[in-house]
């Protein structure tokens, strides 16, 4: 959990922390079952929502989307590696229909802007908190999002969902925003570890 004082700071600097709804059919589909998509997998499913997921370990990314097409509206979580994530997303373009939106995970990163790609569908969901392993709870957290109009409003409803707080962050200002959380995140931990 995120201290007040700089959990205020952050929301005051970046202005949205914003009330939002859920819709009724979320599908969700995620590209990497490391820590992050195992954490998402899991919370998602104590909220009922159905998941379908791909991890590198099962085989080649485009035989699993042939095997198992995209949903339309599909809600698509990219949590891989910061390097892989064009790279994952540029083999995913062929198989969306303009209906899906595609978040990664990655704070110090911007909207994926690859050709195919509406940019108003392309967004980043980053959790403000260490995940440690895959069984890490991620309810009631604040998140970083940025990207087009529906992409946030996407990663909006999933945050909703998870009765979490979000700051909007400017598409240009990631890494510095991604420095300041690791800064505030993390310091805590260090002074324990020295006192």
């Amino acid at each position: 959990m995120i201290p007040e004082p700089i959990r205020a700071g952050v929301q005051a600097r970046f202005k949205s922390v914003q009330p939002t709804t859920i819709s009724a059919a979320l599908s969700v589909r995620i590209i990497g079952l490391g820590r992050v998509g195992q954490s998402l997998q899991h919370t998602l499913a104590e909220f009922g929502v159905p998941t379908v997921g791909w991890s590198r370990s099962e085989g080649d990314l485009t035989e699993h989307l042939r095997a198992i097409p995209l949903d339309t509206n599909q809600l698509i979580l990219v949590t891989v590696s910061d390097p892989a994530i064009e790279q994952i997303v540029g083999h995913l373009v062929p198989f969306l229909d303009g209906s899906q939106v595609v978040l990664h995970c990655a704070g110090a990163r911007g909207p994926v802007c690859v050709e195919g790609l509406n940019p108003n569908l392309s967004g980043v969901l980053h959790p403000i908190r260490a995940i440690p392993d895959g069984r890490t709870s991620i309810t009631h957290q604040v998140w970083g999002i940025s990207g087009g109009d529906l992409a946030q409003a996407k990663a909006r409803e999933l945050i909703a969902l998870f009765e979490g707080e979000h700051v909007t962050v400017p598409d240009d200002k990631a890494v510095i925003y991604h420095a300041g959380m690791v800064i505030a995140g993390n310091f805590p931990l260090a002074l324990q570890a020295v006192s």
